[in-house]
């Protein structure tokens, strides 16, 4: 993609670090909120251009193209796109979730209220005539704004994207890069492949034949036997006093000849079976360890925190409000089942008070090529889920109440389409072993999973390449959960609320 031109408008940029220049064609009102009450046309003649450039040789697909746009209180109220494929003689469609901002009407976007909000455009080039762009040929695009409400109305393009793929045109041969083996495949790939070497088709099956292996001179190779990978799973992580776990064996790499697992404070302490079942009494966290062996060498996995056992009683009898200005999580409970960097802790809160913050940003620009945990950390965020828990509440004599707190969020995103994570708020009665919903915050309305939703996530816009730190007042928001089906709950005597948010 090339450089981005400003043709027509203003000689400077308003704005450091974006394109944002102003003297587009006036035509609307201050405050103007109708779309028909504008008076201005498009100009051809004032633009923003960048071409797109296949390279020497090889295919281009445009699939999509992205960015982020704005303006001043004063700035354009129409925005187009168009290209060289036709001359620029017609606006190409455009896609945005954020209808509070603005709209679109015949592939033309109007910002609704007179606002210096942002959002997040996608422009649709997927069809014909942005396929097979090939050898070197160059398609421009011009995006166009008019109808400002004065001259020094600006219009604001930043973090634009391109979307497709290339390929060589010629014929040519695949390759393997084999530099990094034990990355290669997962555990369930593995097993797919083995599943389709055994099939007839395309004569797979021949290749591990005894004929074969005889001809090709790999029949004396033996199989390597390594030694095993400790790993386990279990059916909950929270409890009541004297719950049960269902603990089960899944180490791989090699077949374990023994194993022996241990449980803290738990009842049996130790099993040499696949698939213990264990009894916890004693409330806390409890560690469980699995040590697996076989004739070439050994190995543990040790879980400080696998799984935590509540008290008979609850820790807190009445409504209650809960500060973290000493600095410290009191009895909340954190979950961070990946047991990566990004987990609830201690941060900065609202009015310079102290606060719960779970951060997902983490600084990778030392990362070395061998440093695979930090170098794909980002790439590994899709799919987590992190939550906070309460401690537990007796609800018996509580009769109305609500759950207030205020929050702050931004997004690294320019993607409507993208921003699909969001924090649930649930309950649960039995210590956390089920959670039944309360409400939902999210972006919008298709990731709600609950009948009570808000979509107010996103607070403070977009935020990225530093960690987040809200430092204004006007980033923050208050919800108001109504915790009438738990007082309704007949039995709500060790209420826990959590707070889980979800990073799709």
């Amino acid at each position: 993609m090339s450089r981005f031109s400003a043709n027509g408008v203003g000689n400077n940029s308003k704005k450091s670090g974006a394109f944002s220049f102003d003297s587009w064609d006036l035509g609307a009102a201050d405050k103007e909120t109708s779309e028909s009450n504008l008076t201005g046309i498009i100009n051809l003649n004032k633009y923003y251009e960048f071409s797109v450039t296949s390279k020497k040789r090889k295919l281009t697909n445009i699939d999509s193209i992205t960015f982020f746009v704005n303006r001043n209180n004063q700035g354009v109220r129409n925005l187009e796109i168009r290209s060289s494929v036709d001359n620029f003689s017609t606006p190409i469609a455009l896609i945005s979730k954020n209808s509070k901002v603005a709209t679109i009407k015949n592939n033309r976007l109007f910002f609704i209220a007179d606002t210096t909000l942002g959002l997040n455009v996608r422009v649709n080039t997927n069809n014909i005539n942005y396929k097979n762009i090939r050898d070197s040929k160059t398609i421009s695009f011009r995006i166009y704004g008019y109808n400002a409400e004065n001259d020094n109305g600006t219009l604001e393009v930043d973090s634009v994207k391109t979307f497709g793929i290339g390929s060589t045109i010629e014929n040519f041969q695949n390759y393997m890069d084999y530099s990094s083996c034990p990355l290669m495949f997962t555990k369930d790939q593995v097993s797919l492949m083995k599943t389709i070497l055994a099939l007839p088709i395309s004569s797979r099956n021949n290749l591990h034949t005894e004929e074969n292996l005889i001809s090709t001179g790999t029949n004396e190779i033996k199989s390597v036997i390594c030694k095993p990978a400790p790993y386990f799973n279990y059916n909950i992580t929270h409890l009541c006093s004297g719950g049960l776990v269902s603990f089960r064996d899944k180490s791989w790499s090699s077949k374990a000849t023994s194993r022996v697992w241990y449980f803290e404070d738990g009842n049996p302490s130790t099993d040499t079976s696949s698939n213990p079942k264990v009894i916890f009494e004693k409330p806390g966290y409890k560690k469980v360890s699995l040590h697996v062996k076989n004739s070439v060498g050994e190995d543990s996995l040790v879980l400080d925190e696998a799984v935590f056992v509540s008290s008979e009683e609850a820790e807190i009898n009445d409504l209650f409000s809960q500060s973290f200005n000493e600095g410290g999580l009191s009895n909340w409970l954190v979950v961070n089942e990946e047991s990566n960097f990004a987990r609830f802790q201690i941060g900065e809160g609202r009015w310079g008070t102290k606060g719960v913050k779970l951060n997902n940003f983490k600084d990778i620009s030392k990362s070395t090529l061998d440093d695979i945990d930090n170098r794909l950390y980002f790439e590994r965020l899709g799919g987590s889920q992190d939550a906070l828990i309460s401690p537990s509440i007796d609800f018996t004599k509580i009769t109305d109440t609500k759950l207030n707190f205020d929050y702050s969020y931004a997004t690294t995103s320019f993607y409507d389409s993208l921003l699909t994570e969001k924090l649930v708020v649930s309950y649960s009665t039995n210590c956390g072993r089920t959670w039944l919903p309360l409400h939902t915050i999210c972006y919008s309305k298709d990731v709600a999973q609950t009948a009570s939703y808000s979509t107010d996530l996103i607070t403070a816009g977009i935020y990225s390449g530093k960690e987040f730190i809200p430092s204004s007042d006007d980033v923050w928001k208050t919800t108001n959960i109504d915790l009438t089906p738990i007082v309704k709950n007949s039995s709500k005597n060790r209420v826990r609320i959590k707070l889980e948010f979800f990073c799709f």
